[in-house]
């Protein structure tokens, strides 16, 4: 699920990290990503086949952590650890490359950049990307870099 956040919705770890249950509509195919300190909200499509793993994730294994989760302590976290709490940024890094050589290691940001570059490089509106993205501004400094590597 993380990796196919990452790829599809290009998120930021803090992005996917701060998901709840309710930005989540399976219905309508969507996910409501909330702003922050460096990226703004917005609403994103799901592919289907996201919707066929978070739906079998929520209806299981998410069921399973909410049920650790201390009644004082329950939150709507999406992604939940082993004891039920939210998951956190290092813990994404660390599960996304959890058994992998030092090489093989993923680095989360570069597969943001590589989304938004790939955006870029098909001639898709600058604006267009940028709203994807989340970046408040088409001066973002990842999106000025593809656009003269573009050029």
């Amino acid at each position: 699920m993380i990796i196919s956040l990452l790829i599809y919705q290009a998120l930021a770890v803090l992005e996917i990290s701060q998901l709840k249950t309710t930005d989540i509509d399976l219905e309508n195919g969507i996910i409501r990503i909330k702003g922050n300190v460096k990226n703004k909200g917005r609403t994103l499509s799901l592919k289907p086949n996201q919707i066929l793993l978070f739906h079998n994730y929520l209806k299981h294994d998410y069921k399973r952590y909410h049920r650790r989760q201390k009644p004082s302590k329950r939150k709507d976290y999406f992604l939940l650890n082993d004891e039920g709490l939210q998951l956190w940024q290092s813990g994404i890094n660390r599960m996304i490359n959890k058994e992998r050589d030092q090489q093989e290691k993923l680095i989360p940001l570069k597969i943001r950049q590589s989304v938004i570059a790939h955006l870029l490089k098909e001639n898709n509106d600058v604006r267009i990307v940028q709203e994807f993205a989340g970046h408040r501004r088409a001066t973002s400094r990842s999106l000025q870099t593809n656009r003269i590597r573009r050029t």
